[in-house]
């Protein structure tokens, strides 16, 4: 499961959750991160549109977002 989703269900901040849980399953979350990124670019907004929409769906930033995206073009 997601740090957000943790946070999110628990009612604290991914930062909380982060110190809490200690390390996470990297391949899991990368995974989670790509078919975000995946869902939110194949959708007809404006770049803008879709940085809010990854910031809300996240709770990560517009870098982030531009990473994983750079990821997963071969």
């Amino acid at each position: 499961m997601p740090l957000i989703e943790i946070a999110r269900r628990t009612g604290s901040t991914v930062a909380v959750v982060r110190r809490i849980a200690g390390k996470v399953d990297r391949t899991s979350h990368h995974r989670w991160q790509e078919d975000t990124a995946r869902m939110i670019d194949a959708e007809p907004l404006t770049w803008r549109d879709k940085v809010a929409r990854w910031k809300a769906e996240t709770g990560q930033g517009e870098v982030t977002f531009w990473t994983v995206l750079k990821r997963l073009k071969p």
